[in-house]
């Protein structure tokens, strides 16, 4: 049982090698988390997608008195216009298209996530396995094999883990 688990691990580890491209910057999350706190204050609930580039300027030029915005590092911006572009969108949902994406085998058929638990997850049915979250990490765990040991499997942190996809 343990083997499987590292095996699939493993497995999980190597799809997630292969860096398929990077379609958004690297926190939904902590985009959202900026906007929220620098940002709608101003300009509401949400705006239109900006880029990064958009946003810096409009700091630059102070554009509405942005300019106390101007501490804003280009990560948080990157972050921020990832948001704008996505705002229904999370980071655990992000590495979960990506893994289904590297490693159609493991995790098929798509899944639709889920709150269960304490958990957000998804439950691949041809293989009976779960890829979830809690508090900032990554877990698998295979249905078919007992609890204990290395099921579920602590895979690390989703930060690390949408850094290692490109994400």
């Amino acid at each position: 049982m343990r083997i499987h688990s590292t095996i699939a691990a493993i497995t999980v580890a190597a799809a997630c090698a292969v860096g398929l491209p990077a379609s958004q910057a690297a926190s939904l999350d902590a985009g959202k988390a900026s906007y929220n706190g620098n940002c709608a204050s101003c300009h509401g609930p949400l705006i239109a997608p900006y880029s990064a580039a958009q946003i810096r300027d409009a700091i630059r030029r102070n554009k509405g008195g942005m300019i106390i915005l101007s501490s804003l590092s280009d990560a948080e911006l990157q972050n921020i216009a990832a948001y704008l572009a996505t705002p229904n969108g999370n980071d655990s949902d992000r590495l979960f298209n990506w893994a289904e994406a590297a490693a159609p085998s493991l995790l098929s058929p798509r899944a639709t996530s889920q709150n269960v638990s304490g958990y957000y997850l998804r439950h691949y049915s041809n293989t009976n396995v779960y890829l979830a979250t809690q508090n900032g990490r990554v877990y698998y765990y295979d249905a078919s094999k007992p609890v204990g040991n290395s099921n579920p499997a602590d895979l690390g942190t989703i930060t690390d883990w949408l850094a290692q996809a490109g994400l």
